[in-house]
């Protein structure tokens, strides 16, 4: 017992050891050696079964379970031999079957009895067998070829033939990438490119390299966020590798993602060289996938920056060229739909714009496209951007739906840029619905989250969205702290769109305090509205002017806050069932 050291399988062993070695004739049981260990104790158990352990061996090189079929392609023996040497695997209890043959499964009784009869075999014996093994799926099992390139990966692997070895791992990565499975097709990307780099250089492999590595962002995208130095580090080999092989065709994936990465990094004047960049290329090389992708990408960048006429301009030329049967793919190369995500753009922009309803007809069009596409990546984006956009016109219930089933989606397919942006709109939704404690503590892990993947965009918003959560649990220092906050990284990125919302919850968070900085709150509103104006945006703009007028009304310039609030209120065409709206109309009223 005590060179066991407690292990029941190795007691098991040893005591099965000792009763065969006694079963023998003359045997002395106090001359029985002893095995120090329990592969030792196995593998004196496989020596005394030579017709079992040639097929353990076999089996094992198969893996922990394993089918008679293939066991008998592989191994070639004579039936007769190869039914004894299953019989004595099974009654010595080192393998179990299920079923008859040839119909059969076996299963090592343990890991550690695979691993004895794996290592037994000499290393050009194993890669031969892993050799064979490949070559007997390939032609005998091509169903096994087409749903699990991956175990072909392997054998190949561990035969050491690198090229097929590499063609498998890509096979398998590409087929997860297109599942959605974006943590299984890292891996299996990440297996081919170490494979291929390891190939003689050419200008082949080069371009077979730049394609792994521009999936691989893609994947990293998805998995870890764009600004994960995972996905910077993908495309800046890519980049490397487009100069060397020079295929137009292949810098716009590439480009692409390289503005993606400094898109959520927020370092604004490289997205917008990038931006441009990439709409000069397509203009020079004219291809309606390439524009939509360029308007797309130049539509974000000056959406972020505040210029919101040049956004929508660019954002609809993008959703004109998309045409959804040419370019239903373009997921699978740019990691979102291109359709999907240039209408999720425009649906902010729209909204910012004053635009509610159009707003919320383009948002329910990228929704349903996203559904058809069925790309779990592009869901996410648009349902990220749908919650947002319920934050925006404080539609608590909108904002908190599409905020679940994105969480639901990121949990379940391991998005964690989206998982935490989901967190954050929960936390305000809770908040504002009389869980105030619990909803600043889902916004301030949901923003902790976000930060860890290296993202700086959307940051001001989410602080602003925390501030709102302090406001509404009566905490207006805490509040003014996260806008002090929020207004200090638009100075740093210059991610000026959210810009006036910041100072119109400024304006209220001051206003709102025992002591009354009135004089303080009055020139934030003010800078909000200014601010709204010269970005066009009209929606920041009623509600500022509403949170202005307001005070005025308080301070006794009944008539100076009607003369503020009747134009910018008289300005919209739609949009008259919003919460902002009825806000403003009702406080008009009052006025009269």
């Amino acid at each position: 017992m005590a060179q066991t050291d407690g292990v029941p399988l190795f007691i098991e062993e040893l005591t099965k050891a000792v009763l065969e070695g006694a079963s023998q004739p003359d045997a002395a049981v106090s001359a029985l050696p002893i095995p120090s260990t329990l592969q030792a104790s196995l593998t004196a158990r496989l020596d005394r079964l030579p017709a079992a352990k040639q097929v353990a061996q076999i089996g094992a090189t198969l893996g922990r379970e394993f089918n008679h079929e293939l066991l008998a392609a592989v191994a070639g023996l004579p039936e007769a031999a190869l039914a004894q040497g299953l019989d004595e695997l099974v009654n010595s209890g080192l393998a179990f079957r299920r079923g008859t043959p040839p119909e059969a499964t076996y299963t090592f009784k343990h890991a550690l009895v695979q691993d004895t009869a794996y290592v037994s075999l000499l290393r050009g014996t194993r890669q031969k067998l892993h050799a064979r093994i490949a070559q007997v799926l390939e032609e005998r099992w091509p169903e096994v070829v087409e749903t699990q390139p991956e175990l072909l990966a392997h054998h190949f692997t561990q035969a050491e033939l690198t090229e097929r070895a590499a063609d498998y791992w890509q096979r398998a990565g590409e087929r997860t990438f297109r599942r959605s499975a974006v943590a299984e097709a890292i891996g299996h990307l990440t297996r081919s490119i170490d494979l291929v780099r390891t190939l003689p250089e050419s200008r082949a492999l080069a371009e077979r390299e730049l394609h792994l590595q521009t999936m691989l962002g893609q994947a990293c995208i998805a998995r870890y966020g764009h600004a994960a130095p995972e996905t910077a580090s993908a495309f800046a080999r890519a980049q490397e590798l487009v100069e060397a092989v020079g295929d137009v065709s292949q810098q716009f994936p590439v480009l692409y993602g390289f503005w993606a990465v400094q898109f959520v990094r927020m370092a604004l004047p490289e997205q917008q060289k990038l931006a441009r960049q990439i709409l000069a290329l397509a203009e020079l090389h004219p291809d309606p996938e390439r524009l939509c992708l360029a308007h797309r990408m130049c539509g974000a960048t000056d959406e972020v920056g505040g210029e919101l006429l040049a956004a929508r301009e660019h954002l609809e030329c993008a959703v004109a060229l998309y045409d959804p049967e040419r370019h239903g793919s373009t997921a699978f190369v740019f990691g979102q739909d291109l359709g999907v995500s240039a209408l999720a753009h425009l649906t902010w922009v729209l909204w910012l714009l004053g635009y509610p309803d159009q707003a919320s007809r383009r948002q329910a069009e990228g929704l349903a496209l996203a559904h058809r596409v069925g790309h779990k990546n592009t869901l996410g984006f648009a349902l990220m951007y749908s919650a947002l956009v319920g934050a925006f016109g404080r539609d608590d219930s909108a904002a908190a739906a599409h905020a679940a089933a994105l969480l639901e989606l990121a949990r379940e397919h391991k998005l964690d840029l989206w998982a935490a942006s989901a967190t954050v709109v929960q936390g305000w939704a809770m908040a504002r619905h009389g869980q105030e404690a619990a909803g600043i503590e889902a916004i301030q892990r949901g923003l902790a989250d976000w930060g860890k993947s290296g993202a700086a965009w959307m940051r001001p918003f989410f602080l602003g969205l925390l501030a709102e959560a302090c406001a509404v649990s009566g905490d207006m220092q805490r509040g003014l702290g996260a806008l002090d906050e929020a207004l200090a990284v638009i100075e740093r990125t210059g991610e000026r769109w959210p810009e006036a919302e910041l100072y119109r919850l400024r304006g209220q968070l001051l206003a709102a305090l025992p002591d009354g900085r009135l004089d303080e709150a009055s020139a934030a509103f003010e800078h909000a509205i200014e601010i709204a104006r010269r970005q066009s945006a009209k929606s920041w703009e009623l509600r500022a002017a509403t949170g202005l007028a307001r005070l005025w009304r308080d301070q006794g310039k009944p008539a100076d806050a009607h003369t503020l609030l009747v134009p910018v209120n008289e300005w919209f065409s739609e949009g008259f069932e919003t919460p902002d709206l009825r806000e403003a109309k009702a406080f008009l009223d009052t006025l009269r």
